[in-house]
């Protein structure tokens, strides 16, 4: 079941984005939530499709041709549709082995993305899309092998791509700091929190807050919705995939409880 949000904004450039992140795509993964994704974009129209990162569960998917090959055609799928910009998250570079995760290079696959008609990949890099600048950020692996408790070393990257005189939209993976840095951006759109595994029926309880964060945090806020800064709004989507197949056996059936989150802002 696919759940849509709609973000009603300035409607100034009659623009609308769709917005989901966190697919965790991986070995045995459910079929029809790729093909339920696409079905939902084809229908609603989105002017630009944005994916801000955890596209796969672990870098183990690319040593498989065949799950490569099942990725890819999502993603030109999807391109048919409208352009895909898409950045990093944590799970996009890390090989995972009984629940531990180890920093695993994968430029070279997503990197190869933009190599592909409509898709682009944007590694602390940008582009302009008429009046849209879409900027892509990356942090330096440290900051998630912290848990996030150390500072972005890398936020002059975010600066630099910055266009005035467009609306600037960053693609940042997780929520967690990206507000302290007041950033002269219009939109900041990201994922990694999976809603704060709050359970459909629950939705408008406690505002932002989550019940389960990352790292097994405990009521984490900045879990969902949107939140504004100044000028700044940041929306965080739910997420496609609530709990992953590297995450414990015994959690993965209560996906059940959790809808598809795909987010359209209209702008």
């Amino acid at each position: 079941m696919i759940k849509k949000n709609i973000y009603q904004m300035s409607n100034r450039l009659h623009k609308t984005i769709a917005l989901f992140s966190d697919i965790h795509f991986s070995k045995k993964y459910p079929e029809h939530i790729l093909t339920e994704i696409v079905k939902n974009i084809e229908t609603n129209k989105p002017d630009y499709i944005c994916i801000p990162g955890d596209i796969i569960d672990d870098a183990s998917v690319l040593t498989d041709e065949k799950l490569v090959e099942q990725l890819t055609q999502f993603l030109i799928q999807l391109s048919s549709l409208a352009p895909v910009i898409i950045s990093y998250g944590n799970n996009d570079e890390v090989l995972l082995r009984f629940h531990k995760a180890t920093y695993q290079n994968t430029t070279s696959f997503f990197h190869q993305l933009n190599d592909l008609s409509n898709i682009y990949f944007l590694d602390n890099s940008s582009v302009i899309l008429g009046e849209i600048n879409f900027i892509g950020y990356h942090p330096n692996y440290s900051y998630y092998k912290s848990k996030e408790q150390i500072k972005f070393e890398n936020i002059d990257d975010i600066k630099k791509n910055i266009v005035p005189n467009y609306c600037n939209i960053l693609l940042c993976h997780s929520p967690i700091q990206i507000l302290n840095y007041s950033l002269p951006v219009d939109y900041i759109l990201s994922g990694h929190m999976h809603n704060g595994l709050v359970p459909f029926h629950f939705q408008k309880i406690g505002n932002n807050r989550g019940l389960v964060g990352p790292y097994y945090s405990f009521f984490p806020k900045l879990s969902r919705g949107l939140v504004t800064k100044d000028k700044t709004k940041l929306i965080i989507t739910g997420g496609v995939r609530k709990i992953s197949n590297s995450s414990s056996i015994v959690l993965r059936p209560f996906n059940l409880f959790y809808p598809i989150d795909i987010d359209y802002i209209q702008l």
